[in-house]
């Protein structure tokens, strides 16, 4: 089913293709991790991602029917997102920031040994200031202040949609201080191959303001006490 979708989008002249590949689940071992990124490399991606298992039965019942004593614990899932990384990493791949890989030659590898590497809720990216509108139930969209959550249940969804309706269930706008965050979450790729951290564009901006909520909210607690 993967590699016919890689085969359809390929069809369409999508010729870029990013892979999600995940640790953690049910039996899962280090070599069956690793097995499992050499078949996906025969589908000739030019990104990877590689993301741990969620096991949120509370959140989502189906979830129950997996036994809590088939899943890795913590040091296996480390050791399995290693195994993953070793292999990518063996057939010459660039890891990007904590999650992300990219062949040598792709944009994502390049953007960060030029130190123009960029960060959305999603992932690493070569996009700056770009909006994401989302489409389809549950998905998220975000703005430079804002992340905005679709109805996550399908029926209602298509029936917001039907109506004409927004189909948003949440929304939250940004706080000063959490602009910082893609600042410290971008310093270590964007300079972990020679660049300098001036030669991240919005560094002095986030700084600036983390520092300025940063007393903002210790005066707010402060208030409180």
């Amino acid at each position: 089913l993967t590699a016919r979708c890689v085969e359809q989008v390929r069809g369409v002249g999508i010729a870029a293709v990013n892979l999600d590949l995940i640790y953690g689940l049910p039996l899962q071992t280090e070599d069956s991790v690793a097995e499992t990124v050499a078949q996906a490399l025969t589908l000739a991606p030019s990104r990877a991602a590689v993301f741990g298992y969620a096991h949120v039965p509370w959140m989502k019942p189906h979830q129950k029917l997996i036994k809590d004593a088939e899943l890795p614990d913590a040091p296996l899932r480390f050791l399995q997102s290693q195994a993953a990384a070793r292999y990518l990493a063996g057939k010459g791949w660039t890891p990007i920031g904590l999650d992300h890989f990219a062949l040598p030659h792709d944009g994502l590898a390049a953007a960060q040994r030029s130190g123009q590497l960029r960060r959305n809720f999603q992932g690493y990216t070569t996009h700056k200031h770009c909006d994401i509108y989302a489409f389809g139930a549950s998905s998220i969209s975000q703005t430079p202040d804002t992340y905005v959550q679709n109805e996550k249940n399908v029926k209602k969804y298509q029936e917001l949609v039907a109506d004409g309706r927004l189909p948003v269930e949440r929304g939250l706008r940004v706080a000063a201080y959490d602009g910082a965050a893609p600042f410290y979450l971008l310093l270590i790729p964007n300079t972990g191959d020679g660049a300098s951290p001036a030669r991240i564009e919005p560094a002095h901006i986030w700084y600036k303001n983390f520092e300025l909520s940063v007393a903002h909210y210790r005066g707010l607690d402060d208030r409180e006490d």
